[in-house]
C-alpha cells in the first residue's frame, strides 16, 4: 500500500506522520519493522530496497516504510523507485506500507501524477482558521485545561499564523498553568505569556547570563523584569521552561538525532531551536541535570507559600 502525505502546512503535515508513526508502534513496539529515510540529506536506493526485503501478500507482518522529502531526488532516482513499485506491485501489497512524506506542497510536481495513480491515499494538508482553532481548542482540552473559544482567537492573533511558534506559545500556557495548580485559563494567564516577542528574547537574554556565570547580570534582567511589573512566578516558570527546552534538545542530540532535524524531533520553533542551540553548547549535561534540580525545589518553595520574588533571586544565586 502506498500513502502520499503533502502540503503547505508544514507542521500539520509532521503532525499526521508523527500519528502515523505512534499508531504502528503501538501495533510494533520492537520498531523492526520501520525503516524511515531523509532523502534531503542521503537517498539511498539499495538501502530503500532492502527494506521491503521479506514482503509477500500472504506475510502477517506489515512493513513501514516512510520517504521524507524523496520529490526532490533525482529524476533516475525516481524512475528507478518507481518502476521497483510497480514490478513488485507494492500498491496492492497490504503487509508493506510506502508513505512518502513531503514537507511542502507537491501536485504539480511531474512525479507526484506517477505516486498518485498507484497510491491507495493521498492527503494534501492545508489549514483554515477553523483547523488551527480546533487543534488548539484540542491541545489545551488533553492536557486538562479548560480556554473559552474567545481566548482560542486572541491568543491565535497574538501569535499569528506561525503554528510551530502557536504550539510552543501554547506549551508555555500549559507549564504556566501546571506551575499554578489551575485547570481555567484566564485573561491574565493569556495576557502574561503571550504573545512571546521581547519577553521571550528577556528570557533568553537571562538564561544566557546564567550560562555565562554572569550572576550579576542575571540578578539585574530579573530585577528588570519585576519593575515591568512581569510577575515573578511568570519569570521563574519561563526560565523553567527554558531549561527544560534545552534539556530536551540535549536528550535528542544524544540520540543522534542530527541538527536539522531537530527542529522535527522537538517540535521547537526553528528560531527557538537555533537560540537554545547556542546557549546549549555552554551547559554540561551534568548542569543542566543540577539546574533541574535546583528548579524542582524552587518550585516546591513557591508552593509551600514562600515570596515568589525571594525564591527567584535566590534560585539565580544558587544556579
Amino acid at each position: 500500500m502506498i500513502f502520499l502525505i503533502h502540503g503547505e502546512e508544514s507542521f500539520f503535515s509532521h503532525q499526521q506522520l508523527s500519528d502515523t508513526k505512534k499508531r504502528f508502534l503501538i501495533k510494533n513496539p520492537d520498531g523492526y519493522n520501520l525503516s524511515i529515510f531523509d532523502c534531503s540529506e542521503e537517498c539511498d536506493l539499495e538501502k530503500i530496497f532492502s527494506s521491503f526485503h521479506g514482503s509477500s501478500l500472504f506475510s502477517s507482518k506489515v512493513k513501514l516504510t516512510i520517504l521524507k522529502d524523496f520529490f526532490s531526488a533525482d529524476s533516475k532516482l525516481k524512475d528507478a523507485l518507481f518502476s521497483f513499485l510497480m514490478d513488485n506491485n507494492l500498491g496492492k501489497n497490504q503487509s508493506s506500507h510506502v508513505i512518502f512524506f513531503e514537507s511542502k506542497d507537491v501536485s504539480k510536481n511531474v512525479f507526484y501524477k506517477k505516486i498518485k495513480s498507484i497510491s491507495s491515499e493521498t492527503k494534501s494538508i492545508k489549514t483554515s482558521l477553523f483547523q488551527i482553532e480546533k487543534w488548539a481548542t484540542e491541545k489545551f482540552q488533553n492536557n486538562q485545561i479548560q480556554a473559552t473559544p474567545q481566548q482560542i482567537k486572541i491568543l491565535i492573533q497574538e501569535v499569528g499564523n506561525d503554528l510551530w511558534k502557536l504550539d510552543g506559545e501554547i506549551e508555555k500556557l500549559i507549564s504556566w498553568m501546571a506551575f499554578q495548580n489551575s485547570a481555567t485559563l484566564g485573561q491574565e494567564d493569556l495576557s502574561s505569556v503571550a504573545p512571546a516577542g521581547a519577553k521571550e528574547d528577556n528570557i533568553f537574554n537571562t538564561v544566557e547570563a546564567i550560562a555565562n556565570s554572569n550572576t550579576s547580570l542575571a540578578l539585574k534582567l530579573v530585577s528588570d523584569h519585576i519593575e515591568k511589573q512581569i510577575s515573578p512566578i511568570y519569570i521563574f516558570s519561563m526560565i523553567a521552561f527554558q531549561f527544560r527546552t534545552l534539556i530536551k534538545i540535549k536528550s535528542a542530540m544524544n540520540h543522534n538525532i542530527p541538527i536539522n532535524a531537530l527542529a522535527k524531533k522537538t517540535g521547537l520553533h526553528p528560531y527557538t531551536l537555533q537560540k537554545s542551540l547556542r546557549q546549549l553548547s555552554k551547559f554540561s549535561i551534568e548542569d543542566l541535570t543540577s539546574a533541574f534540580r535546583k528548579i524542582l525545589e524552587a518550585e516546591t518553595k513557591i508552593k509551600s507559600g514562600k515570596n515568589p520574588a525571594e525564591v527567584l533571586y535566590d534560585f539565580v544565586l544558587k544556579i
